[in-house]
């Protein structure tokens, strides 16, 4: 048995890394769902691509399409205040007002 959140999360992630199909899923699972470990549990580790086929064929796209929307907008409500290092200079200690940074 898989957790639902598991599989829509990975259905998730697989889509924003270019992922087009349940074996991308399966694939992606499979490959880096121990480095999301925070995010998802996996306790019967990765759902293979007939589990995608059969999960997402039961989900009402409209359904689904309204539950991102929701969850998404509050979660970019969250995020609207805060800033995220997505470079990793700032993470390293490197600004244009430092002097001697070869990093930028």
């Amino acid at each position: 048995m898989h957790l639902l959140p598991d599989i829509l999360m990975i259905g998730l992630c697989t889509y924003l890394t270019g992922g087009t199909d349940y074996v991308d899923m399966h694939l992606f699972a499979k490959e880096r769902g121990s480095a999301l470990g925070d995010m998802l549990s996996l306790p019967n580790g990765a759902p293979s691509d007939d589990t995608f086929r059969r999960v997402f064929k039961r989900i009402k796209p409209e359904e689904l399409e309204h539950c991102l929307t929701s969850c998404g907008k509050s979660i970019l409500d969250d995020l609207s205040e805060k800033r995220l290092v997505i470079d990793g200079k700032k993470q390293h200690g490197t600004s244009p007002t430092s002097r001697g940074n070869k990093a930028l």
